[in-house]
Parts: structure tokens; sequence; C-alpha cells
């Protein structure tokens, strides 16, 4: 069938001079979730989402029947750098939310009105109120009610968001709630107790206080079916209240505050959340009892919400310390879901040999993982590692420790006392607010606002030249700070790592290191303008920003990444002449065409709010707008693979509008197309993503397509080599073995020796293009030697096929005669095999050591690009500067010698089934070959694994 839809690539940002290095940039962490207390659950029924605001001032937009997420915006320039926002209302019947907390500035805040067709800030409304609790709106009245400690200010605003400010009045209690019954009676949860006012009464300020509460009221709920007010406070009690503000009874009593009180559609079920324990209460308001009591977070509820999907009625709550969000069975408790989750909050971390252990667990005395700052990976302890107890100190209240012989009185304005640590010459405190260092007499030296939220770990660390204070901090960032007497004023790099151990290391120029999928969790907002929200992700500047040596320099140096570039003679990127960055919308697009009678396309489905066809293939239409940069390549991936690479796009200037056409094959179920485009600046779009359910009949017949390539002879004898062919032929046998009782049927094309020439190569690959359908395996091995060039900043890596006579040759040469990174992307690209793992033992070292390029991290980068722009499995002989070394006891190299120990049963980790898969394989090499390697050669030596694909078995072991 043929399919036409239009996404758009135009300009991301323009970067201004304010945005340039010289100013510094502000990252912030991206992570499909929040990295604040989840203030506010709205639902948005005619968009069928979620929406959930957070104090780290984002908002993310969830589908509300799959509970993915859509779309996370960031507001870092609307309320600065430690802003936040407490609350959120909707406006305008669900057109519009407004959304407000505290802005950095002491003179100023205002309250944001986003419109939630566009997600772009519809207008500013300014308010006296400092700091913003409360935010509630009237749609009998057209009014919007907002509350700050003992302040209440009331704006009429209406459907075009025409707004004016009617009152502003000081109340004689803190607001903490605000809400209306459908007679116009307004009620407030203060800190001094339950109030009600009609309108007029409270333009006037009279207030009257309703009874048996005794302290603060926190949490207000009026069930429009039931025609009750429901109120939860300090005293541990939910009471429950008639029309007219008269008590009728006291319904639930807790052991600690109410912090959140919400109730269903139907007026049946209420939702409440209790302060600092995290135990929610399910009461059922038809039959006057609770339904059930359950605790799935560590500390207080927030906010929570009913709402209704293909699914029945579900809840959704949010709270505990690392920021959860968990969609709920109404009627048992029992979680459904937990969108996000990858919040990570280490609470306790130390340093020691280049190591930096920590743990996310409270009251654990003990170190489970560590983050290896010489692999740069995270790692898991076998034997657990007591926690340092080297830093002496007495907590003495909240706000004084007594330590190093001194008693620091901390003011309360800093916050509490979370921890501390020492050196010879300074102690450090970490607090709710700040960074606090101190000199050994106790005077107050530095106050550091790095940190958002509370520092809850700090210790000292030193690496082979320079000393950092490490914190780590609520906001889940660690931040290193070099200290040279004292502290510098801002931390030379940070570093985040989350769940599902990701992790990224970056400069404050940008610069990073980063795992897989790390450099998708930090980015930055785009521009001052302050109706964009777009945001700008580091690995979308991969090619520009992803440094690995550098980092690892600098760290171990304490030398600026800039420095380092310079005395290279490297690039420095300036960010204030870069063009604008593209990224994707998409337009409304309805084709549908009808065959027989039938509609080819259909939207929405019932499962995923996406199309559904019984089609098998799709012809789909793009548009690409030039940036500002040009466009180099446009590339197609369904489900993460590479099935399209465009390099044939033409010039184009700013603007100018580029149609393509691409046919992509779908497979049986959920397929996940994205399209997404590449300048001249090596800057990736954003990726334009679709969603098809194929429901049509498709053989699922799953062949194994396999390349080996094996060189030890050479045509310049020099570069000859021991067991690079006897290598590749034993892997050829093995994957044979493991593969015939998998696979319909096992092809291996094999290339030893002089039949190892770039045309060949390219034969094979064409021949498997041929071939292969998306149901299919393709695997491609190569042992021999690689090479490239790490002192050009653009250089490529390259095979070494057996006709290249001189590794040092011009660029153009090695483009034409070797096989490239990009002539292997290519190549991939056409062979239509979902699933696909490559192995690169190419970088033996025979009797060419000295006649090759400099390998290490331009290397290890140059095979990442490849893997993550290719959507594969790669796993490679060397990650640093070493060499694929082969050992005679072996008769193998290690690399190889460790993947046949694996395919023969040694990678089989889950629980013995018998089935090798390819993470099972990479993570098994990342484990063996350093121990093979030490073992048989004295040196350790690391591999290079990059999971970007899908893990899939690749054999059996009988």
């Amino acid at each position: 069938m043929r399919f036409i839809f239009t996404f758009i690539l135009i300009g991301l940002l323009k970067f201004t001079p304010g945005f340039s290095q010289s100013k510094g940039l502000h990252f912030s962490i991206d992570n499909e979730g929040h990295s604040a207390p989840i203030r506010k659950i709205l639902i948005n029924d005619k968009k069928n989402e979620v929406l959930t605001i957070s104090e780290d001032k984002s908002i993310c937009f969830w589908n509300k029947n799959t509970f993915e997420l859509i779309e996370q915006i960031h507001f870092d320039y609307y309320h600065g750098r430690f802003g936040t926002f407490y609350d959120a209302c909707f406006i305008a019947d669900t057109n519009f939310v407004a959304v407000a907390g505290q802005s950095d500035n002491d003179s100023t805040n205002s309250i944001k009105i986003i419109n939630l067709n566009t997600r772009k800030i519809a207008t500013s409304v300014a308010t006296s109120i400092k700091i913003v609790h409360n935010l509630y709106y009237s749609s009998q009245y057209n009014l919007l009610f907002v509350g700050g400690n003992n302040l209440l200010e009331i704006i009429q605003i209406d459907n075009t968001l025409n707004y004016k400010t009617t009152l502003t009045t000081t109340l004689p209690c803190d607001i903490a709630n605000i809400c209306s019954n459908d007679e116009g009676m307004f009620y407030l949860a203060c800190e001094t107790g339950l109030y009600s006012a009609s309108l007029k009464d409270l333009q006037n300020g009279k207030l009257s206080k309703l009874r048996h509460h005794y302290g603060g009221v926190n949490a207000l709920i009026y069930n429009k079916i039931e025609k009750k007010l429901y109120s939860g406070g300090n005293d541990f009690s939910v009471n429950r209240y008639n029309l007219d503000g008269k008590f009728e009874k006291q319904i639930l009593k807790t052991k600690s505050p109410i912090s959140s009180l919400n109730v269903s559609e139907n007026g049946e079920i209420l939702f409440i959340g209790e302060e600092n324990t995290g135990k929610m209460h399910l009461f059922s308001s038809k039959i006057g009892k609770r339904i059930s009591t359950n605790q799935h977070v560590d500390n207080t509820i927030y906010s929570a919400a009913f709402f209704k999907n293909d699914k029945g009625m579900n809840a959704i709550y949010s709270g505990g310390s690392n920021h959860e969000l968990d969609v709920i069975n109404p009627h048992s408790g029992e979680i459904m879901k937990e969108l996000g989750g990858n919040s990570t909050i280490l609470s306790s971390i130390t340093f020691e040999d280049n190591k930096l252990f920590f743990t996310e667990k409270k009251d654990n005395d003990e170190y489970n993982e560590y983050f290896d700052f010489a692999l740069f990976k995270p790692m898991h302890l076998k034997n657990a590692k007591p926690f340092n107890s080297d830093n002496v100190g007495k907590l003495k209240s909240p706000y004084s420790l007594q330590i190093m012989q001194v008693t620091i009185d901390v003011a309360p304005s800093y916050g509490r006392i979370l921890s501390w640590t020492n050196d010879e010459n300074n102690i450090f405190i970490g607090t709710d607010f700040h960074l606090l260092e101190y000199n050994r007499s106790g005077e107050l030296v530095n106050v550091f606002n790095q940190h958002t939220r509370g520092i809850r770990s700090l210790c000292m660390a030193k690496t082979d030249l320079a000393t950092y204070l490490i914190s780590s901090g609520e906001d889940e960032i660690i931040n290193f700070w070099k200290k040279e007497g004292n502290l510098a004023r801002k931390p030379f790099l940070q570093m985040y790592i989350n769940h599902e151990r990701e992790w990224i290391i970056w400069s404050p120029e940008g610069y990073f290191n980063s795992s897989e999928n790390g450099a998708k969790l930090v980015g930055f907002q785009n521009g001052e303008n302050m109706h964009s929200h777009k945001f700008l992700k580091l690995d979308q500047l991969f090619d520009i920003l992803y440094t690995p040596e550098n980092v690892s320099t600098a760290l171990k140096t304490g030398n600026s990444i800039k420095a380092i570039k310079e005395a290279k003679d490297e690039r420095i990127v300036d960010f204030s002449t870069i063009k604008g960055a593209s990224y994707v919308t998409i337009d409304d697009f309805y084709s549908l065409k009808n065959k027989n009678g039938k509609d080819l396309l259909i939207y929405p489905t019932p499962v995923n709010n996406g199309y559904q066809t019984a089609e098998n293939q799709l012809t789909i239409e793009i548009t690409a707008v030039d940036g500002g940069a040009g466009i180099k390549e446009i590339s197609a991936l369904r489900d993460g693979k590479l099935v399209a690479l465009d390099k044939n796009i033409g010039k184009s200037k700013i603007n100018d509008q580029i149609k393509k056409t691409y046919t992509i094959d779908l497979l049986p179920g959920q397929n996940k197309i994205e399209f997404f485009a590449e300048n001249f600046q090596k800057r990736n779009s954003l990726k334009m993503s679709l969603d098809i359910e194929c429901t049509g009949e498709i053989k699922a017949v799953s062949n194994l397509k396999v390349i080996v390539i094996g060189i030890n002879k050479y045509k310049n004898s020099l570069y000859n080599l021991n067991y690079a062919k006897d290598d590749a032929a034993a892997f050829a046998q093995k994957i044979r073995e493991v593969g015939n009782d998998i696979f319909n049927e096992v092809t291996i094309h094999e290339l030893y020796d002089n039949n190892a020439t770039k045309s060949k190569i390219l034969e094979s690959f064409q021949s498997i293009a041929d071939e292969s359908t998306p149901n299919d395996v393709f695997i491609f091995y190569f042992a021999g030697h690689g090479s490239i060039d790490s002192k050009d900043p653009e250089a490529q890596y390259f095979l070494i096929p057996h006709e290249l006579v001189q590794i040092h040759q011009e660029k153009d040469v090695l483009t034409k005669q070797a096989f490239s990174a990009e002539d292997l992307k290519e190549a991939i690209s056409n062979i239509s095999a979902q699933k696909q793992l490559i192995l690169l033992d190419a970088c033996h070292s025979g009797g060419a050591v000295k006649s090759f390029s400099s390998r290490g991290a331009a290397e290890t980068k140059a095979i990442y690009q490849l893997a993550r722009s290719s959507g594969i499995v790669l796993i490679s002989a060397s990650g640093t500067e070493q060499y694929a070394t082969e050992f005679k006891t072996l008769g193998h190299g290690v690399f190889t010698y460790t993947l046949l120990e694996g395919l023969s049963g040694k990678a089989d980790g889950s629980g013995g089934d018998k089935k090798i898969t390819v993470n099972e394989l990479k993570a098994f090499m990342e484990d063996q070959v350093p121990v093979n390697s030490q073992k048989h050669g004295g040196t350790a030596q690391y591999p290079t694994g990059f999971s970007t694909g899908q893990d899939f078995p690749i054999g059996v072991v009988k």
C-alpha cells in the first residue's frame, strides 16, 4: 500500500551570543521521567493523556492507554535555574494548563499558561505572590485562584486567555489547597484549619472556620456525585462535610498527616495519601469502609488522580524519594504499571583506587556497586564493601555538626545538614539547598548553588594528578569539584547514572563520554525564547561532543577538556557558530485508501493509539526542510534498526523543502518506524516516529545469513597474521553448529586471504541483501587488520582487505580501497534482516604494530558511531589503546578464543535455557576477554561492546 504522511525537519534553535560557551550551558536530566517530586497529576480525556508536573520544571505527557511517555517538555528558562513548579490546573475545558511555583527572581514571578495543542506557552500571567503553592480554576466563574503563604489572588480569565487580576488579599492563614462545590461555596485548606466562604465573602476576606480538624489541613476534594467535601490534615484524620459545610463524620484515622486526596469519576472510591510514610488508602464512599491500605513508595505521596482507559478505571499517584509514578488497581491498590522509574538518587558514595563506590539504598551499611573510571563502566561487587568510616563527625541537631574539634552551626536558611566530609584543610557540608565549605576554624568560606536539591552524600577523591570533592544530590547529578586550596566555583565534571546503569559524564562545555544510551539522558534548553520548549539532547551532538579519551585525561590530570583539545590542536566547538539544528514534526495525515471495500489503514487502534494495517509494506513520503547547515543524509529505522540510508539529497539552503519517498517492510505485530536527518555539521535531528500494527499474514521463517572474513596473508607481507584465518574458520564452524537447530537455514559466505578483497566483500553483502527478509538474522565477522588515524577529527574506521599494500595512504585512496565504517553502514542498511550482530576482531598486531596509526579512543568512537547509527549489536576486540593480541598457547586471538567459549555454552546466562543470545554473548565477552588475556598474556584486554539493537538468540547449545 502507499501511505503518505509528512514530517518536517526545521530549525530547532538559533544559538544566540548569550548561548555561547563563555556563558556555559545548563544541563538537565531527561530520563523518561522526572528528577524531582511530581507535584500534580492531571487527566486530559480529550487527548487520552496523563500530565505530570514536577518541581524539576518539566511536564511529562503519558499515553493513557499504553502508559508510554509521549513527550517531556522542559521549562528551565521560565522560572530560572533554581526556580520550581508547585502546582497546575486546567483552564478553559482542558485546552490550556496553568503552571506556577517559585521563580529565581526575588522581585517577579509568573503563571505560565500552556496551550495543550501546541504544547507551547500561550501567555504569562504576572503574579505578586512570590511562591505559588496552589492553583485552582473555577469554570463556573472563569476565575483562577492563586494561593501562596497567606496571600490569595483572584484572576478573571476566559477561553481566549484574556485576563485581569480582580483581587489580591491577605488572609489570616497560609493556603495549602482550594476547591469549590456546585453551589458557589469555596473551601480553603490552611495551616490553621479548614475554612469556607462564598465568593463575595472571599473577596472581602471573610472566612468561616469549619470544626473537627485540630491543626493544619493539607488536602481537599469535593465529591460531585455525593455532594460531600472531604478533607485531610495534620491531625491524621480524614473528615467528611455536607454541602453546607457541616461536619458529618471522621471516615479515617491514620498514623501520619494526610498529604493528598482525590475521588473517582463515579464518586465511589476515595484515594488518601499520607505524608512521610508513603502509605495510600482506598476508601469506598459507597459502603463507608476502607478497601485497602498499601505502601509502594518510601516517602510522601504528593498527588493522585483517577482515569478511565480501554481497560477500565485506574488510579495513578506520585511520591517517594525517587519521584515514582505508579498506576494502580483502584479496587485493590496493587501496582499495574510504573511510569518512568529511572530516577536515581545515591544515598552514599566513596572513592578509592579510581573507583566510585555507591549505593541507592537508605540504611544500607555496605556498597554493592561501583563505577570504574579506568574502564569507564559500572560494575557490581561480588563481595560487598563496608562503608568508609574515615570521616568523623557528629550531628548534634539538624543544623549543628561537631567535626574536627569544632562545632559548626548552619543557618536554617541553608537547610538541614544532610551529609558532610573533610580533608586536612577544609570541612564540606551538604544541606537541603547548598554545598557549604568551611575552614578548619569552622568559618564559612564558600556557598555553592550548583545542586538544585538536597545533597545526600559527599566524599573526597584523588586521581593521578588531581583532587576532587564529589557531591551527590537529590537532583540526581553527581558533581566533581576540583580542589586546589579551596574548591573551584563550578563543577569540573558532572555525571549521571540511572537504574539501568546507563551513564554519562560531561564537562561544562558539553564534551562527554557515555554508555550506549547515556547521551540520550542529558541535554539543555535550546534557547532563551520564552515560547520555545525544545530540548537538545547530547545524543544529537554525538559526533562533535563525544570525546571519551579527553574526558578520561581531564579526570586524571585536572586539566580542562578545552585545554586538552587546544594542546592537541583539536577543534573547539563554538555553539554560537552552529547553524540551526533540525527537528521533526508531523502533520495531520489521514490517507485511507480502500482495497476491495476495506480500509488499508485504520487509526487509531485501541491498543497503542497508533495505526493498523493488514499490508506488509508501507510507502512513506516525507518532507525534509534544511535547518541552515544543509541535509547530508536521511535515515529510516524500523524498531531501531537502520532500514534505509539516503545520501542522495542534493543541494539546499535554509528552509528549502525536499520531498522523499521510502518503502518500508513491516514485521508482524507492532512496528516503530522512525526518520531522522543529519546535517553537514554532524547534528542529528530529533526522530519522527510512527507506530504501525501489522495484522497481515507474514510467514515467520527465520534464516541465518553470515559473512565470515579472515585474513592471515596480506598482499604486503608485513601485515601478515598468524591466527586470523583460523579464528574465522573456527567461528564459521561454530556458528553453523549452534545455529542449525534454531534457524530454518544457515548460509555462510566465507572469504579468506586473497579472496577477502573489497569487491568480493561487497559482492557477499549484495548477495545477502538480495536474499534476506526482515525475519532473518545477519552476522558479520571480520578477523584481520583495522585502522584509524586519531589525529584526523573526521577520521573513519577502516577494515583492511587483502589487497591494500600501504595503510598510510591518502584519505581518498583509503576510502576507495579499504572497507570503511560508512561502507559497512550502507551495506548493513541494505540487508533487511531485522536482527544483526557485528563481530570485529580487527586490531590484530601481527608484524605491523609500529606501522599502524593510533587506535584507542578514536577507534572506539568510530565503532560506537557505526553501532548507534545502524541500530545493531556490535562487539569489537579492543576498547582501549591495546591491540587484539594473538596467543600461541591458545592457537587463536584472545577475542575469538573467548567468543568460541561463549558459543559453546559458557555465555548461557538465562538459567541454562541452552540458548545463546547476543546480549548474553556481549556480557560474557566483556567479562572473560580481560580474564583470558591477562591469564595468557599478562595484560588485560578489554573488548568494546555496543548493544543499540534488540536482544535475540543466535544459537542453541546441545
